[in-house]
């Protein structure tokens, strides 16, 4: 178990609106939110400390989410992601949760859900250092 004070979670999605949202929402779960707009700029800088996980758009400007997904399997620990779009097709679904994603959910989701889905991210964090 984590204390969710010290989890960050990452935003990676090139919608504004959603990005502070999303921050507004982990937020008042206590969780750290850190946001970008997109892959690149999520790449310029160290990853977060454990525990962690990120929350990916599968259709971003430039690098794919599935592009990003690919690149972070190198490292270690491979930080644990959900999928989130409002226009996956099944096989891009099936694409990233066989790259490891834990999850993929549709625009709009309920944010219940949500938050459900980053504690189970966020534990799987844990397991992985």
């Amino acid at each position: 178990m984590f204390d969710p004070r010290q989890a960050t979670v990452v935003v990676i999605d090139d919608d504004a609106c959603l990005r502070e949202a999303l921050a507004v929402l982990l937020g008042s779960a206590d969780y750290r939110p850190i946001t970008y707009a997109s892959a690149e700029e999520y790449l310029k800088l160290p990853p977060p400390e454990i525990p962690c996980c990120l929350l990916i758009d599968l259709h971003l400007p430039g690098m794919s989410g599935i592009a990003l997904q690919q690149r972070l399997n190198n490292r270690q620990p491979r930080p644990p992601t959900v999928f989130i779009s409002g226009d996956a097709s099944k096989g891009e679904m099936e694409q990233a949760i066989a790259g490891g994603a834990l999850d993929f959910l549709h625009k709009p989701f309920d944010t219940d859900t949500l938050l459900a889905r980053t504690r189970r991210c966020l534990n799987q964090s844990l397991k992985r250092v």
